[in-house]
């Protein structure tokens, strides 16, 4: 079983704060539905579609990934599922509030979902602001290697007064 970054894998849910897509994912039913293309629905297999969506993943698998999923609490994916796995287990090997609360999604209360909302939210905000300081750190680096780059501006500017006093 592999740990994906979410910024490697191809997914054609949308990432952003407020996505729809993603916000209807709370729902254990609706997670079960992504799996429409899952490889293991055997109804004997520890993971086949119920069972991933009990464990809070959905489905973001594409052609070179067919067994991607998403948990929707932590945002982490896994790929690499063997028929046997199961996704309690796999899950719990990465901290998750969701697996650490250690509920089945009926067994949710009110307070739970309020509780388990508020972390994901912000650890998607967590997330964001990283790859934007990741993205501002690479621009600064480019800016000053550009600076660098420049002819001596310390030589340029006392030339350029001197030209101005002699005139």
């Amino acid at each position: 079983m592999a740990p994906r970054k979410a910024n490697q894998a191809k997914v054609f849910y949308t990432e952003s704060l407020m996505g729809r897509v993603d916000l209807v994912m709370a729902l254990a039913p609706v997670r079960t539905q992504s799996f429409e293309d899952w490889p293991f629905d055997e109804s004997d297999s520890p993971c086949r579609p119920d069972k991933m969506s009990e464990a809070g993943f959905y489905f973001v698998g594409y052609s070179e990934e067919p067994d991607l999923v998403r948990c929707y609490y932590c945002r982490r994916e896994l790929g690499g599922w063997e028929p046997n796995d199961d996704p309690w287990t796999e899950h719990a090997r990465r901290p998750c509030p969701f697996i650490k609360l250690g509920k089945k999604p009926e067994q949710l209360t009110v307070e739970d979902l309020y509780r388990l909302e508020d972390e994901r939210l912000a650890h998607i905000f967590m997330t964001q602001c990283e790859a934007k300081l990741e993205e501002l750190k690479e621009t600064g680096k480019s800016v000053r290697d550009k600076i660098i780059g420049l002819p001596n501006s310390t030589t340029n500017a006392k030339q350029t007064r001197s030209k101005r006093k002699r005139k």
